[in-house]
């Protein structure tokens, strides 16, 4: 079922491709990505180049609560080649 606490919203057929799903990750309220995803990362240093927060990349768990940690003081992790890997340097 597609109700419950979220309600899903999906794309008519004729915008079901990669760039539409870019466009819909930068602009949303709240984006999760994964750091071994390329185009997550991608999108995050989207959306904190527009001041965008709710980028939940890199989290830390404190006091049981998921917070992200890409923010003015560690930006630069998202591109840190020794902790991304040099793929995502290219």
């Amino acid at each position: 079922s597609k109700e419950g606490i979220l309600k899903i919203e999906e794309l008519p057929q004729q915008f079901k491709h990669v760039g539409s799903h870019v466009y819909l990750a930068v602009l949303a309220n709240v984006y999760l990505g994964s750091p071994a995803d390329p185009t997550s990362l991608w999108i995050a240093r989207m959306r904190y180049a527009l001041g965008m927060k709710n980028t939940f990349i890199f989290v830390d768990n404190v006091g049981g609560k998921l917070e992200s940690f890409v923010d003015d003081d560690s930006y630069l992790e998202l591109y840190d080649a020794e902790k991304l890997g040099v793929a995502w340097m290219g």
